[in-house]
Protein backbone atom coordinates (compact mmCIF):
# COMPACT_ATOMS: atom_id res chain seq x y z
CA UNK A 1 0.00 0.00 0.00
CA UNK A 2 2.77 2.36 0.95
CA UNK A 3 4.66 1.38 -2.17
CA UNK A 4 1.67 2.15 -4.37
CA UNK A 5 1.21 5.53 -2.67
CA UNK A 6 4.86 6.32 -3.15
CA UNK A 7 4.64 5.32 -6.81
CA UNK A 8 1.58 7.51 -7.30
CA UNK A 9 3.21 10.47 -5.58
CA UNK A 10 6.39 9.98 -7.57
CA UNK A 11 4.33 10.00 -10.71
CA UNK A 12 2.60 13.16 -9.52
CA UNK A 13 5.95 14.81 -8.88
CA UNK A 14 7.20 13.85 -12.35
CA UNK A 15 3.99 15.23 -13.80
CA UNK A 16 4.60 18.60 -12.21
CA UNK A 17 8.29 18.62 -12.92
CA UNK A 18 7.91 17.78 -16.60
CA UNK A 19 4.27 18.07 -17.62
CA UNK A 20 3.85 21.63 -16.36
CA UNK A 21 6.10 22.91 -19.06
CA UNK A 22 3.25 22.31 -21.50
CA UNK A 23 1.26 25.10 -19.82
CA UNK A 24 2.86 28.03 -21.54
CA UNK A 25 0.20 30.71 -21.37
CA UNK A 26 0.57 31.18 -25.14
CA UNK A 27 -1.40 29.34 -27.84
CA UNK A 28 0.50 27.51 -30.56
CA UNK A 29 1.47 29.60 -33.56
CA UNK A 30 -0.10 28.77 -36.89
CA UNK A 31 3.07 29.51 -38.85
CA UNK A 32 6.57 28.13 -38.58
CA UNK A 33 8.40 30.93 -36.76
CA UNK A 34 11.89 29.75 -37.77
CA UNK A 35 10.92 29.68 -41.43
CA UNK A 36 9.39 33.13 -41.24
CA UNK A 37 12.46 34.60 -39.56
CA UNK A 38 14.66 33.07 -42.26
CA UNK A 39 12.46 34.60 -44.96
CA UNK A 40 12.87 38.01 -43.35
CA UNK A 41 16.67 37.78 -43.32
CA UNK A 42 16.80 39.35 -46.79
CA UNK A 43 15.67 42.70 -45.35
CA UNK A 44 18.75 42.82 -43.12
CA UNK A 45 21.27 42.16 -45.87
CA UNK A 46 23.55 45.13 -46.73
CA UNK A 47 23.01 44.63 -50.47
CA UNK A 48 19.25 45.01 -50.09
CA UNK A 49 19.72 48.29 -48.28
CA UNK A 50 22.33 49.55 -50.78
CA UNK A 51 20.24 48.66 -53.81
CA UNK A 52 17.28 50.51 -52.35
CA UNK A 53 19.30 53.66 -51.73
CA UNK A 54 20.64 53.53 -55.29
CA UNK A 55 17.19 53.18 -56.81
CA UNK A 56 16.54 56.18 -59.08
CA UNK A 57 12.82 55.66 -59.61
CA UNK A 58 10.95 57.37 -56.75
CA UNK A 59 8.06 54.89 -56.76
CA UNK A 60 10.40 51.89 -56.59
CA UNK A 61 12.55 53.58 -53.95
CA UNK A 62 9.51 54.17 -51.77
CA UNK A 63 8.36 50.59 -52.32
CA UNK A 64 11.70 49.05 -51.36
CA UNK A 65 11.95 51.37 -48.35
CA UNK A 66 8.54 50.25 -47.13
CA UNK A 67 9.39 46.57 -47.72
CA UNK A 68 12.65 46.81 -45.77
CA UNK A 69 11.04 48.68 -42.88
CA UNK A 70 8.03 46.34 -42.73
CA UNK A 71 10.28 43.27 -42.92
CA UNK A 72 12.48 44.45 -40.07
CA UNK A 73 9.50 45.45 -37.94
CA UNK A 74 7.99 42.01 -38.44
CA UNK A 75 11.24 40.33 -37.40
CA UNK A 76 11.45 42.53 -34.30
CA UNK A 77 7.82 41.71 -33.44
CA UNK A 78 8.44 37.96 -33.72
CA UNK A 79 11.48 38.11 -31.47
CA UNK A 80 9.68 40.38 -28.99
CA UNK A 81 6.87 37.83 -28.71
CA UNK A 82 9.41 35.07 -28.13
CA UNK A 83 11.05 37.27 -25.50
CA UNK A 84 7.71 37.74 -23.72
CA UNK A 85 7.12 34.00 -23.83
CA UNK A 86 10.54 33.29 -22.33
CA UNK A 87 9.91 35.79 -19.53
CA UNK A 88 6.60 34.11 -18.76
CA UNK A 89 8.24 30.70 -18.54
CA UNK A 90 11.09 31.95 -16.35
CA UNK A 91 8.99 34.08 -14.06
CA UNK A 92 5.91 31.92 -13.61
CA UNK A 93 6.47 28.26 -14.39
CA UNK A 94 9.76 27.93 -12.53
CA UNK A 95 8.17 28.90 -9.23
CA UNK A 96 5.00 26.89 -9.88
CA UNK A 97 7.04 23.80 -10.63
CA UNK A 98 9.16 24.28 -7.51
CA UNK A 99 6.05 24.72 -5.33
CA UNK A 100 4.44 21.49 -6.54
CA UNK A 101 7.68 19.52 -6.38
CA UNK A 102 8.06 20.45 -2.71
CA UNK A 103 4.47 19.38 -2.01
CA UNK A 104 5.01 16.04 -3.74
CA UNK A 105 8.28 15.29 -1.96
CA UNK A 106 6.94 16.23 1.46
CA UNK A 107 3.85 14.08 0.90
CA UNK A 108 6.02 11.17 -0.21
CA UNK A 109 8.11 11.53 2.93
CA UNK A 110 5.09 11.15 5.18
CA UNK A 111 3.91 7.84 3.64
CA UNK A 112 7.28 6.21 3.13
CA UNK A 113 8.16 3.69 5.81
CA UNK A 114 11.95 3.52 5.62
CA UNK A 115 13.94 6.09 7.57
CA UNK A 116 16.54 6.21 4.82
CA UNK A 117 13.94 6.92 2.16
CA UNK A 118 12.36 9.59 4.33
CA UNK A 119 15.71 11.25 4.86
CA UNK A 120 16.50 11.19 1.15
CA UNK A 121 13.12 12.67 0.21
CA UNK A 122 13.41 15.30 2.94
CA UNK A 123 16.85 16.26 1.67
CA UNK A 124 15.52 16.57 -1.87
CA UNK A 125 12.63 18.67 -0.63
CA UNK A 126 14.98 20.90 1.32
CA UNK A 127 17.10 21.37 -1.76
CA UNK A 128 14.11 22.48 -3.77
CA UNK A 129 13.00 24.83 -1.01
CA UNK A 130 16.49 26.32 -0.99
CA UNK A 131 16.40 26.70 -4.73
CA UNK A 132 13.00 28.33 -4.58
CA UNK A 133 14.31 30.59 -1.83
CA UNK A 134 16.83 31.91 -4.32
CA UNK A 135 13.99 32.46 -6.76
CA UNK A 136 12.05 34.34 -4.10
CA UNK A 137 14.99 36.71 -3.75
CA UNK A 138 14.20 37.73 -7.30
CA UNK A 139 10.52 38.29 -6.48
CA UNK A 140 10.98 42.03 -6.80
CA UNK A 141 11.98 41.47 -10.41
CA UNK A 142 8.94 39.30 -11.10
CA UNK A 143 6.59 41.89 -9.61
CA UNK A 144 8.25 44.68 -11.55
CA UNK A 145 8.36 42.80 -14.85
CA UNK A 146 4.65 43.26 -15.74
CA UNK A 147 5.06 47.03 -15.37
CA UNK A 148 8.24 46.96 -17.44
CA UNK A 149 6.49 44.93 -20.14
CA UNK A 150 3.61 47.42 -20.18
CA UNK A 151 6.14 50.20 -20.62
CA UNK A 152 7.77 48.30 -23.49
CA UNK A 153 4.43 47.82 -25.26
CA UNK A 154 3.50 51.49 -24.80
CA UNK A 155 6.85 52.76 -26.06
CA UNK A 156 6.78 50.37 -29.03
CA UNK A 157 3.38 51.77 -30.04
CA UNK A 158 4.73 55.32 -29.86
CA UNK A 159 7.70 54.55 -32.09
CA UNK A 160 5.58 52.47 -34.48
CA UNK A 161 3.14 55.37 -34.85
CA UNK A 162 6.10 57.62 -35.67
CA UNK A 163 7.30 55.19 -38.32
CA UNK A 164 3.86 54.80 -39.89
CA UNK A 165 3.36 58.55 -39.93
CA UNK A 166 6.70 59.05 -41.64
CA UNK A 167 6.02 56.37 -44.24
CA UNK A 168 2.49 57.47 -45.10
CA UNK A 169 2.36 61.23 -44.53
CA UNK A 170 5.86 62.53 -45.23
CA UNK A 171 7.43 62.90 -48.70
CA UNK A 172 10.06 60.32 -49.59
CA UNK A 173 12.90 62.84 -49.31
CA UNK A 174 11.62 63.83 -45.88
CA UNK A 175 11.57 60.25 -44.62
CA UNK A 176 14.21 58.29 -46.55
CA UNK A 177 15.32 54.76 -45.75
CA UNK A 178 18.21 55.93 -43.58
CA UNK A 179 15.91 57.91 -41.29
CA UNK A 180 13.31 55.15 -41.21
CA UNK A 181 15.95 52.63 -40.11
CA UNK A 182 16.94 54.88 -37.21
CA UNK A 183 13.33 54.75 -36.05
CA UNK A 184 13.24 50.97 -36.57
CA UNK A 185 16.29 50.67 -34.33
CA UNK A 186 14.46 52.75 -31.72
CA UNK A 187 11.51 50.38 -32.12
CA UNK A 188 13.78 47.50 -31.16
CA UNK A 189 15.50 49.39 -28.34
CA UNK A 190 12.31 50.37 -26.50
CA UNK A 191 11.32 46.69 -26.51
CA UNK A 192 14.28 45.80 -24.30
CA UNK A 193 14.45 45.87 -20.51
CA UNK A 194 17.14 48.60 -20.44
CA UNK A 195 15.14 50.59 -22.99
CA UNK A 196 11.95 50.36 -20.94
CA UNK A 197 13.76 51.28 -17.72
CA UNK A 198 15.34 54.24 -19.49
CA UNK A 199 11.90 55.38 -20.68
CA UNK A 200 10.49 55.06 -17.15
CA UNK A 201 13.43 57.01 -15.73
CA UNK A 202 13.07 59.73 -18.35
CA UNK A 203 9.33 59.93 -17.78
CA UNK A 204 9.88 60.21 -14.01
CA UNK A 205 12.45 62.95 -14.56
CA UNK A 206 10.10 64.91 -16.81
CA UNK A 207 7.27 64.58 -14.29
CA UNK A 208 9.57 65.71 -11.49
CA UNK A 209 10.65 68.76 -13.49
CA UNK A 210 7.03 69.44 -14.38
CA UNK A 211 6.09 69.34 -10.70
CA UNK A 212 8.95 71.70 -9.85
CA UNK A 213 7.75 74.14 -12.51
CA UNK A 214 4.23 74.06 -11.09
CA UNK A 215 5.50 74.65 -7.57
CA UNK A 216 7.59 77.59 -8.74
CA UNK A 217 4.58 79.19 -10.43
CA UNK A 218 2.38 78.69 -7.38
CA UNK A 219 4.85 79.96 -4.79
CA UNK A 220 6.27 82.84 -6.83
CA UNK A 221 2.99 84.73 -7.08
CA UNK A 222 3.30 88.37 -6.08
CA UNK A 223 1.53 89.91 -3.11
CA UNK A 224 -0.56 91.97 -5.54
CA UNK A 225 -1.97 88.88 -7.25
CA UNK A 226 -3.41 87.56 -3.99
CA UNK A 227 -4.57 90.87 -2.59
CA UNK A 228 -8.29 91.09 -1.70
CA UNK A 229 -8.88 93.68 -4.41
CA UNK A 230 -7.24 91.56 -7.12
CA UNK A 231 -8.99 88.37 -5.99
CA UNK A 232 -12.35 90.17 -6.21
CA UNK A 233 -11.60 91.15 -9.81
CA UNK A 234 -10.46 87.60 -10.61
CA UNK A 235 -13.75 86.28 -9.24
CA UNK A 236 -15.66 88.60 -11.57
CA UNK A 237 -13.47 87.45 -14.50
CA UNK A 238 -14.26 83.82 -13.68
CA UNK A 239 -17.98 84.61 -13.76
CA UNK A 240 -17.52 86.21 -17.17
CA UNK A 241 -15.64 83.11 -18.36
CA UNK A 242 -18.54 80.90 -17.29
CA UNK A 243 -20.89 83.02 -19.42
CA UNK A 244 -18.78 82.83 -22.58
CA UNK A 245 -20.21 81.11 -25.61
CA UNK A 246 -18.58 77.79 -26.48
CA UNK A 247 -16.97 79.27 -29.58
CA UNK A 248 -15.58 82.27 -27.66
CA UNK A 249 -14.24 80.07 -24.84
CA UNK A 250 -12.39 77.82 -27.30
CA UNK A 251 -11.02 80.82 -29.21
CA UNK A 252 -9.85 82.63 -26.07
CA UNK A 253 -8.19 79.48 -24.76
CA UNK A 254 -6.22 79.19 -28.01
CA UNK A 255 -5.18 82.85 -27.91
CA UNK A 256 -4.78 83.91 -24.30
CA UNK A 257 -5.06 87.68 -23.74
CA UNK A 258 -1.76 87.59 -21.81
CA UNK A 259 1.39 85.48 -21.90
CA UNK A 260 0.57 82.00 -20.59
CA UNK A 261 3.73 80.20 -21.74
CA UNK A 262 4.85 79.28 -18.21
CA UNK A 263 1.48 77.72 -17.43
CA UNK A 264 1.53 75.80 -20.72
CA UNK A 265 5.11 74.60 -20.28
CA UNK A 266 4.31 73.37 -16.77
CA UNK A 267 1.28 71.47 -18.08
CA UNK A 268 -1.15 73.49 -15.96
CA UNK A 269 -3.17 74.65 -18.97
CA UNK A 270 -3.42 73.46 -22.56
CA UNK A 271 -4.05 75.34 -25.76
CA UNK A 272 -5.96 73.88 -28.70
CA UNK A 273 -8.69 72.36 -26.53
CA UNK A 274 -11.87 71.78 -28.57
CA UNK A 275 -14.03 70.87 -25.60
CA UNK A 276 -15.65 74.12 -24.38
CA UNK A 277 -15.96 72.82 -20.83
CA UNK A 278 -12.22 72.17 -20.63
CA UNK A 279 -11.47 75.43 -22.44
CA UNK A 280 -13.37 77.36 -19.73
CA UNK A 281 -11.53 75.36 -17.07
CA UNK A 282 -8.14 76.38 -18.49
CA UNK A 283 -9.28 80.01 -18.75
CA UNK A 284 -10.29 80.01 -15.08
CA UNK A 285 -6.90 78.57 -14.14
CA UNK A 286 -5.18 81.38 -16.07
CA UNK A 287 -7.36 83.91 -14.27
CA UNK A 288 -6.25 82.49 -10.92
CA UNK A 289 -2.66 83.49 -11.66
CA UNK A 290 -3.43 86.97 -13.06
CA UNK A 291 -1.33 89.87 -11.87
CA UNK A 292 -2.96 93.29 -11.30
CA UNK A 293 -1.40 94.63 -14.53
CA UNK A 294 -3.19 91.88 -16.53
CA UNK A 295 -6.70 92.47 -15.19
CA UNK A 296 -7.65 95.23 -17.62
CA UNK A 297 -6.45 93.20 -20.62
CA UNK A 298 -8.58 90.24 -19.58
CA UNK A 299 -11.63 92.38 -18.85
CA UNK A 300 -11.45 93.86 -22.36
CA UNK A 301 -10.96 90.44 -23.93
CA UNK A 302 -14.03 89.15 -22.09
CA UNK A 303 -16.11 92.17 -23.07
CA UNK A 304 -16.10 93.67 -19.59
CA UNK A 305 -15.56 97.43 -19.81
Amino acid sequence: MKKSKLTALSGLMCLYLSGCTTITGYPDRSADIDSEIKSLAQYFEPNTETNCRNQTDAVLRRSCRDNIVDGRIRAIDINFNLFQKALFREGVLTNVTADWAVVALNAAGTVTGGAGAKAALAAASGGLVGAKGNLDKEAYFEKTMPAILCQMVAERKKVLARIREGMSLMPLDGYPLSRALIDVEDYYAVGTIPGAISAVTQDAGEKSQNADDKMEIVFNRTAGSISPENLKKVKAINSAIDNLSDEKAISLNDMSPTDDSKLVDAGIVKRGEKNPVLARKYLRVRATFLEPKDIDVWEKALGKQ
